[in-house]
């Protein structure tokens, strides 16, 4: 440390700093936030409000996935047999299996009883599928989906 000296204290000078023109296009970027946070958003909801172009799309439960009322169509049959969510119609071609769901009980139908099935037909991997929506006796008629095809709670 001998050789080192300690610089005397120098006092602050304050000086005036030179005032930086900006363009007419630099803002800064509080403003720009400003925009992105409160403007757009506004201009999107004046947009989607007036918008006159109504959606095409139909949305279904995925319930209803498997029903296609398009393809609607009546089986008249007689029952063979009442299985767990299905039922075995004996038709004047042959024999179908048609899915009913859980809403119709055990008891409802008795084997060999004529019955009138509103179904409609789905083709996929496993083959063709047949699915109730309606259910008619001569006692009355189980209503098992809607129109659209989503199971009605009993």
């Amino acid at each position: 440390m001998m050789g080192m000296s300690i610089p005397p204290k120098v006092p602050l000078v304050r000086t005036k700093r030179a005032r930086v023109q900006r363009s007419p296009w630099n803002f800064g970027l509080r403003p720009w936030l400003a925009l992105l946070l409160f403007a757009i958003p506004a201009l999107a909801q004046v947009t989607a409000s007036s918008g006159a172009v109504p959606c095409s799309v139909r949305i279904r439960p995925i319930a209803a996935a498997d029903y296609d009322p398009a393809s609607e169509f009546t089986l008249q049959g007689t029952v063979i047999a009442v299985l767990d969510g299905a039922l075995k119609l004996r038709l004047p071609f042959g024999v179908i299996r048609v899915q009913v769901g859980q809403a119709l009980r055990h008891g409802t139908l008795a084997v060999g009883e004529t019955i009138e099935v509103l179904a409609s037909r789905r083709q996929d991997d496993a083959g063709q599928r047949f699915v109730a929506r309606e259910v008619r006796t001569a006692s009355g008629t189980v209503v098992l989906r809607d129109a659209q095809g989503v199971p009605v709670r009993p």
